[in-house]
């Protein structure tokens, strides 16, 4: 099966779109990934303990 250079052409631009948004897609979920790692990490630390257990809690 023959391809002209026109076909050709725009395969390569339908790939060459289709990898540059597969890398953005990748950046932006690195990105939400660290940021919650961030969050994770500057949030305070919850206690193991958190229910009232003694009168005085109340």
């Amino acid at each position: 099966m023959m391809v002209s250079a026109l076909e050709k052409n725009f395969i390569t631009e339908v790939a060459t779109g289709m990898v540059a948004e597969a890398e953005i897609s990748i950046r932006v979920g690195t990105a939400r990934r660290e940021g919650r790692e961030e969050g994770r990490e500057a949030a305070p630390k919850k206690s193991r303990c958190s229910k009232v257990t003694h009168a005085h809690d109340l």
